[in-house]
């Protein structure tokens, strides 16, 4: 094993109390799935009504819906909620009716707490904002949990918590969120929330850098001068062991 000192820090910058909260650490509204493409029957600045918003056999729609949805618009989420609720199209399922209304609420709360990050039409209120993530990210919403491990993190808008922190992340990176991925593997390396753990770092290292993080990856690189070769066999096989997991 080689002798490393890391320099590694959270994929979240230092100047957040300075500086408004970029799409880019905290998520960003989903631009593309709220455009005029994801909505093919709906023109731009045009609400679409909740009684025609699929007609019983036009799946294509359905599938244009879906793919909004799972790209976090709420609009499309209360669609698909009442597509399922009323069996237009589909076979009537009201499991998944609720499945799709609790993630457009999440999504309410999760939009609402960026306004109160930004004090865009509301005064700006790190407190509150923290809140409202809460309120989203207990409903497993990924970016609203990424968010509020930032926040505690940092001790932005709550008392620094690391352990709290790390558990968000916890929640964020097994839904694959790159972000969510590699603050845990940070969290790892220092023994922040959790016990240092560099086997896990590289795990979690690993994992983003499959998405492409070439950060990640770099960051897994340094981690590893840390193991030896049977650590870092038995780091690979404890990805491996996620991905089943995950399955």
């Amino acid at each position: 094993m080689t002798s490393t000192t890391f320099d590694i820090d959270f994929g979240v910058p230092d100047s957040i109390p300075d500086s408004t909260l970029t799409d880019s650490i905290l998520g960003s509204l989903s631009n593309d799935a709220s455009s005029s493409a994801a909505h093919p029957r709906r023109k731009p600045g045009r609400r679409l009504p909740i009684s025609q918003v699929l007609p019983p056999d036009h799946a294509e729609t359905l599938e244009w819906y879906r793919l909004a949805a799972e790209k976090g618009d709420a609009r499309a989420q209360v669609h698909l909620g009442f597509i399922h609720q009323q069996g237009r199209g589909v076979p009537q399922d009201h499991d998944e009716a609720v499945k799709w209304y609790r993630l457009a609420a999440a999504q309410g709360q999760y939009n609402l707490a960026i306004s109160f990050i930004k004090g865009s039409g509301v005064r700006r209120d790190y407190g509150v904002a923290a809140r409202w993530y809460r309120l989203a990210a207990e409903q497993g919403h990924v970016k609203a949990q990424v968010s509020l491990g930032n926040m505690y993190s940092k001790g932005i808008g709550v008392i620094q918590d690391h352990a709290e922190a790390a558990k968000w992340y916890q929640l964020a990176a097994a839904q694959g969120d790159a972000i969510a991925q590699f603050n845990l593997g940070v969290s790892y390396v220092k023994g922040l929330g959790v016990d240092k753990d560099y086997l896990q770092a590289h795990m979690w290292f690993s994992i983003g850098a499959e998405g492409g993080d070439a950060h990640a990856e770099q960051t897994r690189d340094t981690v590893a001068l840390k193991l030896t070769a049977e650590q870092i066999s038995e780091a690979k096989k404890m990805r491996l062991d996620h991905h089943a997991n995950q399955v």
